[in-house]
């Protein structure tokens, strides 16, 4: 039986800024992508609560942060919130990796500025992303 390595396994882009690619979902993160409206029309009725569960290492905050950047581009000026049990972990679980994943400027173009006090994302659109 033939088995992709993880890391070659067909990923679908979903973020994309200044023609960079910033998130890509595996074809299970991508299934519960397809039930946000994000990537519904208007007219179709989405989820109102999606719940994911599963082992460490599933790829879930991936996706939260995946949903929360493109649901912030695409709705400019809209609210969101990431928690965690405590800041130490939303710091370490999303913040950081969200800094690694999403660049704050690509060329010349501010994405984001972050308010590490608060932390909040405001996105170039008004939108923000509170951790």
């Amino acid at each position: 039986m033939n088995v992709l390595p993880v890391s070659v396994v067909p990923k679908t882009p979903v973020v994309i800024i200044e023609g960079r690619l910033i998130y890509a979902l595996q074809p299970k993160q991508y299934e519960v992508f397809k039930l946000t409206p994000l990537a519904r029309p208007a007219t179709m009725p989405y989820a109102q609560h999606i719940g994911c569960g599963g082992a460490a290492g599933g790829g879930k905050s991936y996706l939260s942060r995946t949903i929360l950047a493109a649901a912030a581009l695409r709705w400019p000026g809209s609210t969101f919130i990431l928690f965690r049990k405590t800041e130490g972990e939303v710091i370490a679980n999303h913040v950081n990796k969200f800094f690694m994943e999403c660049p704050p400027r690509i060329g010349k173009k501010q994405i984001y500025k972050f308010n590490a006090q608060d932390l909040v994302a405001t996105w170039f659109n008004g939108s923000r992303t509170y951790f």
